[in-house]
């Protein structure tokens, strides 16, 4: 599967209508739109996500090509010295506020 990849530093906002990044615009509508014709379904799923293993992701069924929205994880020694907060917490934060948008995504195993 041929996706886009943007990390979740690139991310300026996050709306009801979708996530604009450096570049670009992930549309909540248009992604539940492709999501439902492929996978079928209701209109509130937006795509897949990975909260488990080495790389977080959302994978956004967005129009043209899938956008993976990755978060970037800092080896274990840094991070216990960084003030970053935690790939995990970060992508928590990122799915907190697209679901009080109303959307929602299945679980990658």
């Amino acid at each position: 599967m041929d996706c886009f990849t943007i990390w979740d530093r690139d991310v300026e906002e996050v709306t009801g209508e979708g996530i604009h990044y450096l570049g670009g615009f992930i549309d909540f509508r248009e992604c539940a739109a492709r999501y439902g014709r492929e996978r079928g379904g209701d209109s509130a799923c937006v795509g897949e996500c990975r909260a488990a293993g080495s790389l977080k992701y959302f994978l956004f069924y967005s129009d043209r090509i899938y956008t993976r929205l990755a978060f970037e994880n800092e080896p274990v020694l840094k991070a216990l010295f960084s003030k970053k907060t935690s790939d995990t917490a970060r992508l928590r934060e990122m799915r907190n506020k697209i679901e009080e948008a109303g959307y929602r995504f299945t679980e990658i195993v």
